[in-house]
């Protein structure tokens, strides 16, 4: 099973998250839930770079 960190780290990798402000559109439905606590977690998402909408 792989960790929360390490989830959004490969998210944040994979996507280069770290080229700009990223805007992430979350409901309260599981993946959503995953998806937002995963990129919580990831220690190279430099910080100040994450907007959640709802």
């Amino acid at each position: 099973m792989i960790s929360l960190r390490a989830l959004g780290e490969k998210i944040v990798d994979h996507y280069q998250l770290n080229q700009a402000p990223v805007v992430v559109a979350v409901s309260t439905g599981v993946d959503s839930t995953v998806l937002i606590n995963a990129l919580l977690a990831a220690t190279n998402l430099a910080e100040n770079r994450l907007i959640i909408a709802t």
